[in-house]
């Protein structure tokens, strides 16, 4: 294990937002488009403007490696698998971060309860598999059935993830595309997910029209709604990890082509939606608590990617908020090495020293020179 850097100097706990950009490639300064916001943030906190995707340049490759920290020759996600419903396996040896911080939870929870345990307190057991048992006292056992929890509106993106129970919520994901919640990061994880194919019927019909058949972004407009509106509740009081995950602009480069006047209006109201996000969490003081973390997950050329070019591989990384200095450390040979080394990747190991946990030793995923110094 690699020792996080991170020292809490705050009296709240650490918490991450990670915000993924699908389809934006290169750093927002490189394009035509008028992106005031996107481009404010490259210059707050510390960034990493010419960092580069993994290969192949495709969504669930580099999600995976963004979300799980290594190569993927080693996590094995593709569009095909993720799209088809596949789930990743829970007992694989590179888990996601969420599934990383929920095994430090459990084994913290394991701790508990053995210290607990003849202290007529209240525990928690085996709450990943949905059950909740209270111990009050050694001979007087009480089990709740998870039938009998209520599941708070858009929580959970199918059946086949866990009830929240009454738990407070630490993780979070709230994605444009529904791969990332049902294929990429366990389906065991507990917290609040939610992509657009958790709305209604009716909703997601419209969704399909406006999307299939009339070509018009929507997707991003409903993750926006739902992350504001979790944000201001009281379910969002714990929150440890949130994921934003925004897709419209990566669409829009599939239908009119990468760096397109299509592509780059959608980009315009990209940044607008980012600087709406941003303006809910200084509302609510929320960039005090959090560490911010942006990144993207490739390019691309024409209309498609996938491949190697400069254009598809493209990537920057941001990192601001809680614990970063607002300062520059690109001279000229950091920038040189941001060039070189620097891999949207490498957000999985920024996040996790950002909440104080160690790197593991496996992870492929490096924290950029600079960063919690």
């Amino acid at each position: 294990m690699v020792s996080s850097p991170h020292s809490n100097s705050h009296s709240s706990p650490p918490r991450v937002l990670l915000i993924a950009l699908d389809g934006l490639g290169r750093s927002p300064l490189t394009y035509s488009a008028h992106t005031p916001f996107l481009s404010s943030l490259l210059s707050k906190g510390i960034s990493f403007p010419s960092a580069h995707a993994v290969y192949p340049t495709d969504s669930a490759p580099n999600w995976g490696s963004i979300l799980h920290g290594v190569l993927p020759e080693k996590h094995g996600l593709t569009n095909g698998d993720v799209e088809s419903g596949k789930e990743f396996d829970e007992n694989s040896m590179y888990p996601s971060l969420f599934k990383i911080l929920v095994r430090r939870d459990e084994k913290e929870i394991s701790v508990r309860k053995k210290n607990e345990k003849y202290r007529h307190k209240i525990v928690i057991d085996n709450c990943r598999y949905g059950n909740k048992k209270t111990m009050m006292t050694n001979k007087d056992k009480v089990t709740r059935n998870a039938s009998k929890f209520i599941t708070k509106p858009f929580i959970c993106a199918s059946n086949s993830r866990h009830p929240v129970c009454d738990e407070p919520i630490k993780y979070a994901s709230f994605v444009a595309w529904a791969p990332i919640n049902t294929g990429i990061i366990e389906r065991s994880i507990p917290g609040a997910f939610y992509s657009p194919k958790s709305e209604s019927l009716c909703a997601r019909i419209r969704l399909y029209v406006k999307h299939y058949i009339l070509k018009s972004p929507s997707y991003d407009t409903y993750v926006l709604q739902r992350v504001l509106s979790f944000l201001s509740s009281p379910d969002s009081k714990d929150i440890e990890l949130l994921l934003v995950h925004f897709v419209d602009v990566d669409e829009q480069g599939h239908l009119y082509g990468f760096g397109s006047e299509k592509y780059l209006k959608q980009l315009r109201i990209l940044d607008g939606q980012v600087r709406t996000l941003f303006d809910e969490l200084e509302k609510d003081k929320w960039l005090e608590k959090m560490t911010v973390v942006i990144t993207t997950d490739h390019g691309g050329t024409g209309t498609s990617h996938g491949e190697h070019s400069k254009d598809e591989m493209g990537s920057f990384v941001v990192v601001c908020g809680r614990g970063i200095q607002n300062k520059d450390i690109r001279s000229h040979e950091d920038e040189k090495t941001s060039k070189e080394d620097v891999r949207n990747m490498d957000c999985a190991a920024i996040v996790l020293a950002a909440l104080g946990v160690d790197v593991p030793d496996w992870f492929d995923a490096r924290i950029p020179k600079g960063i919690f110094e």
